[in-house]
């Protein structure tokens, strides 16, 4: 069983990198990934603020991953969040595989599994977590992790199945930007995996062992957060901020009024059905302990949408809808023999509708990843690529503001000519005096209502800044350059 699973493992990282190098041939380009390297290049370039300019501080695992293992690439360290992405999800195959502890005569045949596992790989919003979402899919890799030690907890309440939950909660925490609501949507159906015998006894004891470590490593969090940001909030940034790029659907939910934040919620829900309907027409499961933990981790995944509304935390769909395969890896390793075909048949059939629905035409996008999955050509940052490409030729120090600058710092490659806003959102520091240009983006625009410079001088994209000219100007950017020196 061991070697099946390393040919499944390795199968999956050749399949995904392919799909990747095809995205790549395409033109496509991952906004979550670009915004990984743009972190990244933002922090080697020796910034003591840099955590306070990115909104983030040292704790993300993807982001130590990237920084440590950064120097053997050189400069083809813009690969790591790909490969980090492909491995990560082959790992998701290999879980999947991976037999529980029960008896021998539960394990599934190994073509089930196989077939099962494949049909996992090439669901649509696996396949878009493992090449487009960057270090997120470790994140969902360690969640499916954690969904599968619940059902641990469920049948033995041993300290060994408490540890493991507390560890896979803990590194969960410290992988993704979303795993704090995640965590926090899984409080109120925690005492599900309670066994049915000892419900009335000592609920409260229970409830407290079971999610200590959760609660004590939010609240870790939340001190972390308020000693380098004056933030006391475990809700530190979004994954993403900007609007949806990959699918027509996956709109951004805006800090607004609450109505329009719930707006997005019900669309959640009819994605998740819909490309992983397997987890709610099938009923895979022959134990009271394993419904118990495949109800957590359902019902924690369907809350956390409405926590991020209710809470004003912007979001896209696809910052979700990836935790379903949690779930959908419970049902590969914990389905009853009675139910295999019947189980098997469906997600099989979930894979092809999932495609179908990605198939249907919709509004075009110029970094569209069904476009390019598909083959189609597309113009990807064609705007954002001129930008990087001009500042590249020109040495002079430039303003830029990687929260909403964040692709062209990736495109551009280097850090040895751009300035940060540090000091210059509050007025301590005068733009003239640290760079000879600056970069704006047009106000009106999703990323252009939080830039900072824009914040600070709300005329600088239309008038620039007395002394200033006009040097470049590409869709909603400007480049703005000293005509006369300070």
């Amino acid at each position: 069983m061991k070697a099946a699973r390393l040919v499944l493992f390795l199968w999956s990282v050749a399949l995904f990198g392919a799909v990747a190098f095809m995205l790549l041939h395409d033109g496509y380009l991952s906004d979550l990934v670009l915004r990984e390297v743009s972190d990244h290049i933002v922090r080697s370039g020796g910034d003591a603020h840099a955590d306070l300019i990115l909104g983030s501080i040292p704790y993300d695992l993807p982001m130590i991953i990237y920084d440590v293992v950064a120097w053997a690439f050189g400069p083809l360290h813009e690969i790591i969040p790909v490969l980090m992405a492909i491995v990560s999800t082959a790992g998701l195959i290999w879980l999947a595989c991976t037999p529980t502890d029960g008896s021998s005569t539960r394990q599934p045949p190994l073509l089930w599994t196989a077939l099962f596992a494949a049909a996992i790989a090439l669901n649509p919003i696996v396949l878009w977590v493992a090449t487009a979402s960057g270090g997120h899919a470790l994140g969902v890799l360690i969640f499916a992790w954690l969904c599968s030690n619940l059902t641990q907890v469920a049948e033995r309440q041993d300290p060994g199945s408490y540890l493991k939950s507390g560890l896979a909660a803990t590194l969960f925490i410290m992988t993704d930007p979303t795993a704090i609501i995640m965590c926090i949507a899984m409080i109120p159906w925690i005492l599900l995996t309670k066994p049915r015998l000892q419900t009335v006894q000592q609920p409260v004891a229970y409830y407290l062992v079971t999610f200590t470590p959760i609660a004590m490593t939010a609240l870790s969090v939340c001190y972390l957060n308020w000693a380098e940001l004056s933030r006391f909030s475990p809700f530190v940034t979004p994954l993403d901020a900007g609007h949806g790029q990959d699918f027509p659907w996956d709109h951004v939910l805006s800090a607004t009024g609450l109505a329009d934040r719930l707006d997005i919620v019900p669309i959640f829900m009819i994605a998740g059905v819909a490309f992983f309907p397997v987890l709610v027409l099938t009923r895979p499961f022959g134990t009271v302990a394993e419904k118990r933990a495949f109800a957590v981790a359902l019902l924690t995944i369907f809350t956390a949408p409405v926590i991020a509304a209710l809470d004003g935390v912007p979001y896209h769909v696809l910052d979700y809808l990836p935790y379903l395969a949690g779930p959908l890896v419970m049902v590969a390793r914990q389905t009853a023999p009675s139910h295999r075909m019947t189980t098997l048949g469906v997600q099989v059939a979930s894979v092809a509708f999932g495609w179908i629905l990605l198939s249907i035409p919709g509004a075009a996008l110029p970094n569209g990843w069904m476009q390019a999955v598909t083959g189609t050509k597309i113009t990807g940052h064609a705007d954002e690529e001129a930008i990087a490409r001009w500042i590249t030729q020109h040495p002079d120090a430039i303003t830029v503001d990687p929260t909403t600058d964040y692709r062209i710092i990736a495109l551009t490659g280097r850090d040895d000519n751009l300035v940060m806003p540090d000091g210059i959102a509050d007025h301590a520091t005068d733009i003239r005096f640290v760079s000879h240009e600056v970069l704006t983006m047009r106000p009106d625009t999703d990323q252009g209502e939080i830039d900072r410079l824009n914040a600070l001088k709300p005329t600088i994209w239309a008038l620039g800044m007395p002394g200033y000219k006009l040097a470049y100007a590409r869709g909603p950017y400007r480049i703005w350059t000293q005509a006369t020196h300070p």
